[in-house]
């Protein structure tokens, strides 16, 4: 069923005009460099959409991040997987957030409760609730959206706190 779903939404997003080359790039979004992933056929290389390539560089980099690791970890792992990815475009994005990591090194991590926690702050450890469950991982930005989320968190089962983000020194 789920290896359907690229096709499916395909089929979807062909039949509106606007959104027609858009249609590939979701048909090929979880397909690696090497060929391998879905859909299945020949497709690899520089003949996969170039929107699909970048896709599943960020749907495996959030999957990575969601299972713990930090964005630079999540990016050496993915390094690992020479064939699965454009190794251009793997390499501009790793070298994008290294600069950022750069510049993140320049900031100091002051702690604040969740009432403290604003919308641009920029979480420098790990958010799990009381329980231990991942919440947030270092490196995300606040927004509205996830802080309502962490309230809506605090109020069912609670989270850890404090709260660990990075300010510009």
């Amino acid at each position: 069923m789920f290896r359907n779903i690229p096709k499916t939404s395909m089929k979807l997003l062909e039949n509106i005009p606007h959104l027609k080359d858009v249609s590939k790039i979701v048909l090929y979004h979880r397909k690696g460099y090497d060929g391998s992933g879905y859909p299945p056929g020949t497709l690899e290389g520089k003949s996969i959409p170039l929107g699909s390539r970048i896709l599943v560089l960020v749907f495996d980099l959030v999957e990575l991040e969601a299972s713990g690791l930090n964005r630079m970890q999540a990016l050496e792992k993915m390094k690992e997987s020479k064939s699965h990815y454009d190794m251009d475009l793997l390499r501009t994005l790793y070298d994008h957030f290294q600069n950022q990591a750069q510049e993140d090194e320049k900031k100091r991590v002051k702690s604040v409760t969740l009432e403290g926690l604003k919308v641009g702050h920029v979480i420098a450890k790990r958010v799990d609730s009381v329980d231990g469950t991942l919440l947030l991982s270092p490196g995300q930005i606040i927004t509205q959206a996830k802080l309502l989320l962490l309230k809506n968190h605090h109020l069912i089962t609670g989270i850890k706190e404090p709260i660990q983000v990075l300010v510009e020194e």
